[in-house]
């Protein structure tokens, strides 16, 4: 199968479920997108960063369905899979996981997860990271808002207010 449309019009989809609150289906297309990447990796071919984000839809149906620690975890192979594309290193990842966590009072693993990943990849932003751990362990306000990817930020509010509800089932 090419996946040259596969796994970009997957992670479309699985942030449009998210913002229609379809929490099965865009775990699913999460799935679906680790899934595509696995194969394309083992393939020989060029990671572009499609296993972020469908660790970090997955993570934002973890926390809309209450599970925090299985969230955290998404945040963290996200990190994992952060690849340094011109995109990344430029401007930084999509952090809408990160925001909704922040949100939920989570804070050592966002330290964790901008200290680990995203200052060796994203080094146009190295200052402003750095920034942000500081603030976060003064337990200062950081707003993660203004850095998240532009089309994502426009449905931001949508990914925050419906975080608590949502499809309950246990994955």
């Amino acid at each position: 199968m090419d996946d040259l449309w596969e796994l970009p019009k997957a992670c479309k989809q699985g942030w449009g479920a998210l913002l229609r609150n379809e929490n099965d289906t865009a775990f699913s297309l999460a799935q679906r997108i680790l899934s595509l990447n696995s194969a394309r990796l083992k393939s020989g071919r060029r990671d572009k960063g499609f296993a972020y984000e469908g660790h970090s839809i997955m993570g934002i149906v973890y926390v809309r369905d209450g599970e925090l620690e299985l969230a955290k975890n998404q945040l963290r192979l996200a990190g994992m899979n952060l690849v340094p594309t011109p995109s990344n290193t430029t401007f930084g990842p999509n952090f809408c996981l990160v925001q909704v966590l922040y949100e939920r009072g989570v804070r050592d693993e966002i330290v964790d997860f901008l200290r680990e990943y995203c200052l060796p990849v994203c080094v146009s932003k190295r200052n402003e990271l750095e920034m942000w751990i500081e603030k976060i362990e003064a337990s200062k306000e950081v707003n993660f808002r203004a850095e998240i990817e532009f089309v994502s930020w426009l449905f931001m509010d949508e990914l925050t207010e419906n975080a608590e509800f949502g499809d309950s089932d246990k994955r």
